[in-house]
């Protein structure tokens, strides 16, 4: 929270929307003190400092709950009618914890919508950009409820660090057209006829309020960090490539540098991969996948030890931040390995043999930790 040492004067409202909603907010009143406030985040994430009203909602597929959050966020945005300032804390997640469909729209169409879009293997960035076009709560339409001014500090989880693509831009105008979209969704099935409706139609967005953003962390701190403590326990330490495009493609990657590593380092990188996932899938998270596909490539190698999480504590629709595998685990995943890599199915076989990484919610979210290491 450094960015706001150089306030003048304390907000007249505080909203936090996302995973880190808690802990950003906590920062919020160590500086500020008591405020009044808001946070919307997942259930079982930091509600915040007392005081503040706090609101849980599903992620990644937005409920009912989220509706209502949405509702009262905007309440409290639109709140008095002199001009005021409020601060905006802003962190991955709020996509879906802002379950606020867009005229023509219903909450069940905007499920049916997020579920084809994370099952597409498309980035994030492209996810959100439809998602902008979906939800109320997106594409600087929060910006239109508020007179005065909106500070607006941002944990991003892109790797662009977009403030577009960030929890979908609620206080930044959206940059895409409707052609834009229309071509990103094209080859999305399973996608409502409303949704593609609403997607079509153009829209202009027209902030009354004075907006300001600060990134305050991004993807690379994570990583900076990471590198910092494996230094201070005696490794040594080498960068890897951030891994954008498909898991398959990120594995391929580490498993072939696994191979060049000398006693004693750490490759250290991350990223968010892309899962495209089949018709059916089972229970796990992409990095929960990335990990049995580095097994499968290291078995039979030397020695060596990957680790894949979640920043934030949480990777896909489960409990776990991840999951850890060795040269050893693929064997010992015998048959059941390659039947839970084709159905995205990696929670189940990793619980079994107790090699998930289960850290509850960490207050931060700023993608994900890949960890390969040779002993």
């Amino acid at each position: 929270m450094e960015a706001l040492g150089s306030a003048a004067q304390a907000p007249h409202a505080v909203v936090a929307m996302g995973k880190a909603a808690g802990a950003m907010a906590e920062g919020a009143v160590a500086v500020f003190g008591a405020l009044p406030g808001l946070v919307v985040t997942k259930d079982g994430h930091h509600p915040g400092p007392p005081g503040f009203e706090v609101r849980y909602a599903a992620h990644p597929i937005p409920d009912a709950r989220g509706a209502v959050a949405a509702a009262r966020l905007r309440e409290v945005l639109a709140q008095g009618t002199a001009p005021r300032r409020i601060l905006a804390l802003l962190s991955g997640g709020a996509s879906a914890l802002l379950a606020d469909p867009r005229p023509g729209l219903t909450l069940g169409d905007l499920r049916v919508a997020t579920r084809a879009l994370l099952a597409s293997g498309l980035p994030i960035d492209a996810v959100n950009a439809v998602r902008r076009r979906l939800s109320a709560s997106a594409g600087g339409r929060l910006a239109t409820l508020a007179d005065g001014a909106i500070e607006v500090l941002v944990m991003s989880d892109v790797l662009s660090d977009d403030l577009a693509a960030i929890a979908s831009g609620p206080f930044f105008p959206d940059p895409t057209s409707a052609d834009d979209v229309r071509a990103l969704v094209a080859a999305v099935p399973g996608l409502p006829p409303a949704v593609r409706a609403v997607i079509a139609a153009s829209d202009e967005v027209e902030p009354r309020a004075r907006v300001e953003h600060r990134i305050l962390a991004r993807h690379a701190d994570l990583l900076a960090a990471a590198e910092r403590e494996a230094t201070a326990v005696g490794w040594t330490v080498q960068r890897g490539e951030v891994a954008r495009g498909s898991v398959e493609a990120a594995a391929a990657r580490l498993v072939a540098l696994a191979a060049q590593l000398a006693s004693g380092t750490v490759l250290v990188a991350g990223g968010e991969p892309t899962v495209e996932l089949p018709a059916e899938p089972g229970l796990g998270g992409r990095n929960q996948h990335l990990a049995l596909l580095v097994a499968r490539g290291l078995a039979g190698g030397p020695p060596r030890s990957f680790v894949a999480l979640g920043s934030d504590g949480s990777d896909g629709p489960t409990d776990a931040a991840g999951a850890w595998v060795d040269e050893q685990s693929w064997a010992r995943f015998g048959a059941r390995g390659p039947v839970a890599l084709a159905r995205a199915d990696a929670h189940p076989l990793l619980a079994a043999q107790g090699q998930l990484i289960e850290s509850g919610p960490t207050g931060t979210n700023l993608l994900d930790l890949h960890l390969l290491a040779a002993p």
